[in-house]
């Protein structure tokens, strides 16, 4: 009877391993295991179908991160005059528009003044990055004050700035053409920039205001 019942189940083992399967308890440690259709064992560390690093944990998370912050800058960069592309707010007024701009806290932000009476004014804070004001020609922009931690102003054409023109940090201010910036001189800070620098691009510090070769 022993001997009926051992070649019973050599018979089974046999016809197991026959089929591309391991014996139950071929594992390291004595486990059971369950074979790759290939017959080959999990890989180490493997954790369902994406594998231990957990990519898809990842990159859902990373999914719902940008998620989050695009409706941040959306509420924070409205339109009809702002839109938003990651963390960067462009906001373009155009003639008549007469915008008060106030960048948002926290973002880039690119400022588009296109027409004569778009823009009445554009303040960029200090939380802000990096700010972007242009000014195109016929605009007569209003007061433009740059508070960022980088800053560029362009008055692009003539009549395009017609009011203070105002760099507080690191940056740029530039009077594209003679009469682009027909309101007072430049400042770079407190510091004037005692002449409007007509066709080169003012270098601004906090404190300091250089036009390449002189007025």
């Amino acid at each position: 009877m022993g001997a009926v019942l051992l070649g019973l189940l050599s018979s089974v083992v046999a016809s197991a391993e026959g089929c591309g399967l391991d014996a139950v308890g071929s594992g390291p440690d004595g486990d059971a295991s369950v074979a790759s259709a290939d017959g080959s064992a999990p890989a180490d560390g493997a954790s369902g179908p994406f594998g231990a690093d957990g990519a898809a944990t990842k990159d859902a998370a990373s999914m719902s991160d940008a998620l989050v912050e695009a409706s941040a800058c959306s509420a924070l960069c409205p339109a009809p005059h702002g839109a938003c592309a990651g963390d960067v707010c462009t906001i373009t007024c155009g003639a008549g528009d007469n915008c008060a701009v106030d960048c948002p806290p926290g973002l880039v932000c690119k400022v588009t003044c296109n027409g004569a009476g778009s823009c009445a004014s554009v303040t960029c804070p200090p939380t802000s990055p990096s700010c972007e004001i242009t000014c195109a020609a016929g605009s007569n922009c209003g007061p433009l004050t740059c508070n960022a931690a980088s800053c560029n102003i362009v008055c692009a054409g003539l009549d395009a700035c017609a009011s203070t023109t105002r760099a507080n940090g690191p940056g740029t201010i530039r009077c594209a053409v003679s009469d682009a910036c027909t309101g007072p001189d430049p400042q770079c800070g407190s510091q004037s920039c005692g002449c409007h620098c007509s066709g080169k691009t003012i270098a601004c510090t906090a404190t300091t205001c250089s036009c390449p070769g002189g007025c």
